[in-house]
């Protein structure tokens, strides 16, 4: 932030001509502070996401929910050695998308709340906007409470909203790909038309 040592600081929205037409969430973007931070090497590469842990209260009934309302299938259990946990692996069938539930020895007994520090919410990408319609049909067929399909914030597409059993906080969305590319492409614009504009005038 500005005025800290972090070698990355905010870019003021004032800064990028056009901003007015971004989103709110756009209008700041980060670039290094060069006089604070060292040469830095290019960030190695990542390959996609391979699982999420959950912490759970009763893992046999969270295992039966996951199973039953997202259909996953589990894979292993584990107990390592003083972790105190047991953890058990779960595996999507067909994106391999995987969840690892684990159970403390000494569980706490409250429920999840999204507005400690931590996690928010888990989202699954569906690949077309009627997959939403099947899921909210699926989800009734199993008496799993949902939101339905509403409109996610800022035109971004589509998405429904349900509670497991330990109250965590999952979503299925459809992403608006058009949206972002066009925001994409005007953040560009404006970042081109601020470099044109801080070049020196000659002469």
């Amino acid at each position: 932030m500005p005025g800290s040592s972090h070698p990355f600081r905010p870019v003021p929205a004032a800064t990028l001509p056009g901003e007015d037409t971004l989103p709110a969430l756009m209008t700041t973007c980060y670039t290094q502070d060069t006089t604070q931070a060292p040469m830095m090497l290019p960030v190695p590469k990542l390959n996609g996401s391979t699982h999420v842990n959950l912490t759970v209260r009763d893992l046999d009934r969270s295992t039966e929910w996951y199973c039953r309302v997202m259909d996953f299938t589990v894979v292993r259990d584990a107990t390592p050695a003083e972790s105190g946990f047991t953890f058990r692996t779960l595996v999507h069938r067909q994106s391999l998308a995987a969840i690892v539930l684990g159970q403390a020895a000494e569980a706490d007994p409250e429920p999840f709340d999204e507005r400690r520090v931590g996690l928010h919410h888990l989202g699954y990408h569906v690949p077309e906007r009627i997959d939403l319609d099947r899921w909210a049909a699926h989800l009734d067929a199993v008496g799993a409470a949902h939101s339905g399909v509403r409109e996610l914030f800022l035109e971004a597409g589509y998405g429904i909203w349900l509670r497991d059993p330990d109250n965590i906080w999952l979503e299925f969305y459809w992403l608006n790909a058009d949206y972002f590319m066009d925001r994409l492409r005007q953040r560009r614009r404006a970042e081109r038309t601020a470099a044109d504009r801080a070049k020196p005038v000659r002469g």
